[in-house]
């Protein structure tokens, strides 16, 4: 991958941008799917401060509740993978002086950012 494959894939553009309605529908879909594994969702970025965003969908995955069983990231990125992003690649933070877990994927030619709390 050259530099300016690189680059692209950090800096993507969807068609079109997110609505703040279509950030919601979204997190509305992928609470019904992680929620029971004991995280919640949340939207955040540009989205829900201007009401749309040209760039990406921000969403925050936190974990909620211990549900009798010890899930990881992992496992909420392969539920993620398997309902909404078929590809979830990791973003190295490190360059803003913190160590946030960050993913990042394509749904329906749109880019989600995908940041997990602890």
């Amino acid at each position: 991958m050259n530099e300016n494959e690189e680059l692209n894939r950090f800096n993507y553009f969807g068609e079109s941008p997110w609505t703040l309605e279509e950030g919601i529908d979204i997190c509305r879909q992928i609470e019904a799917k992680i929620s029971s594994w004991g995280f919640h969702c949340g939207l955040t970025g540009s989205c829900l401060f201007r009401g749309q965003s040209s760039k990406d969908l921000d969403i925050i995955i936190y974990p909620h509740k211990y549900v009798g069983e010890n899930y990881s990231i992992t496992d909420v990125v392969e539920v993620l993978k398997q309902s909404f992003c078929k590809e979830l690649e990791p973003i190295d933070h490190r360059h803003y002086n913190d160590f946030k877990t960050v993913y990042w994927g394509d749904f329906q030619n749109k880019r989600i950012d995908f940041f997990f709390l602890k």
